[in-house]
């Protein structure tokens, strides 16, 4: 079995059945990811997140555009946003997701106690279900989701394989010297389980804000975190990466890849370019009180960063960031004082950025997620209302391919505690996981 086939003989399972399907149908009692008795059809989804939704048919086949008439707002042509999947406190957290060639759909979420749980692995390709959950951790509980930012980060290598790291929890193994939380990775074996973890730090231990990973051109992935390595504070803290260039068998030693000043527990996101740049967004620290978004682009020796936008805070925010690769461009999305936005950079280079938001007025936006479909529109979403200890409501919005409103936005209540959306573009579709 290729690890694109996804799928695995008698693994470890998640036997949660809490989960619902909002829109289409998922089979019955199909562990982790779950159904309810009653399901709205994709029209009575969109209607009630949109408003008069007219699904409509190529004579070829089916259409994956809708004509969407929002009250005032007139009409649109755009593409239908779809919810395969959502995730409630027992049945799954902080999803993250990817889509390979073939447009196949990977997707982990986290599952357990806050401080100590696990994370879970399925798959699906465009005509199909999703695969039996594969659990990811190969020691049970080594996985933290407290605080949204240190859960796992999933990326796909060129060849399909999934990779997988987080920040492990007190009582993962092995840790560093003193006790120190270790940076766990794993990969999909090629008999669809998941390889035992390893830790990936050898010097630069204090992880608070959690870590990311980039899997990209042939054999090439990246794990990065960042930490004090002991010398305490915020303004000593660096970004680490460590890379590997035989598809995650074997990793260099980490080394710094930013000048000190990192926002403690805030998190990171990474990216890497076809010539084997890896760009990774993280918050800064420059005392008293800057904590300004950057787009880091880091090579094989040396390292530069653009700031996206200033932010001046007393304390750390706890925000994450998103990253995605479009055509010519890759999609990155932040948070700045309550307020998320998004922005198109080139494929290569690190150029200023126009900053595209949300429309209207919004509460304590966090946690944003985009992606961009092949005609370019690009879909945004985030978590409105949540904080420390404190869950959300999913707001999304659609935004043609210039970053103009197509007026086509929707919400639904129920982000729990500690988790955050993820969006996807398959087979013509958007997809939300929250």
């Amino acid at each position: 079995m290729t690890p694109s086939e996804g799928a695995a003989s008698s693994p470890v399972s998640d036997s949660g059945t809490d989960g619902r399907t909002v829109c289409g149908r998922l089979s019955r009692g199909h562990a982790g990811v779950g159904a309810s008795d009653l399901v709205p059809s994709p029209a009575e989804w969109l209607a009630a997140a949109f408003g008069t939704i007219e699904t409509r048919r190529h004579r070829h086949g089916h259409n994956p555009y809708a004509e969407a008439r929002t009250p005032g707002r007139g009409r649109h042509d755009v593409p239908l946003v779809e919810q395969r999947w959502r995730g409630g406190a027992a049945a799954g957290l902080q999803p993250a997701a990817e889509v390979d060639d073939a447009g196949r759909v990977h997707l982990i979420y986290f599952r357990g106690a806050p401080s100590g749980g696990d994370v879970f692995y399925v798959s699906r390709p465009p005509t199909s279900e999703f695969s039996t959950p594969v659990r990811v951790n190969s020691q049970p509980g080594s996985v933290i989701a407290t605080g949204t930012v240190r859960g796992g980060h999933l990326s796909l290598g060129a060849d399909g394989r999934p990779h997988v790291a987080w920040m492990g929890s007190n009582t993962a193994e092995p840790r560093g010297p003193d006790g120190q939380s270790p940076m766990l990775y794993t990969r999909l074996g090629d008999d669809g389980r998941f390889e035992p973890q390893r830790n990936l730090v050898t010097r630069a231990y204090g992880l608070d804000g959690g870590g990311t990973i980039a899997a990209g051109p042939p054999g090439h992935v990246a794990v990065l975190w960042h930490a004090d390595s002991g010398r305490g504070g915020e303004d000593q803290r660096q970004v680490w990466m460590t890379t590997s260039s035989d598809g995650g068998v074997t990793f260099a030693p980490e080394r710094p890849v930013s000048q000190p000043g990192v926002c403690g527990c805030c998190g990171l996101n990474a990216d890497v370019d076809p010539d084997g740049t890896v760009r990774a967004l993280y918050r800064g620290f420059d005392a008293p009180d800057h904590r300004s978004m950057y787009l880091l682009s880091a090579g094989d020796e040396d390292y530069e960063r653009v700031e996206l936008e200033p932010w001046r805070i007393g304390a750390c925010p706890m925000s994450t960031s998103s990253m995605t690769p479009a055509a010519d461009a890759l999609l990155v999305a932040w948070e700045t004082a309550s307020q998320v936005s998004w922005a198109k950079m080139p494929a290569q280079g690190s150029i200023s950025p126009r900053v595209v938001r949300p429309t209207g007025e919004g509460t304590h936006r966090k946690h944003s997620a985009v992606t961009a479909s092949a005609d370019g529109h690009v879909l945004m979403a985030w978590a409105e209302g949540a904080g420390w200890n404190r869950g959300g409501a999913l707001r999304w919005e659609l935004f043609d391919p210039d970053g103009r409103s197509t007026g086509v936005s929707g919400a639904r209540p129920g982000v729990p505690v500690w988790s955050r959306p993820a969006v996807v573009a398959s087979s013509g579709q958007f997809i939300i996981f929250y």
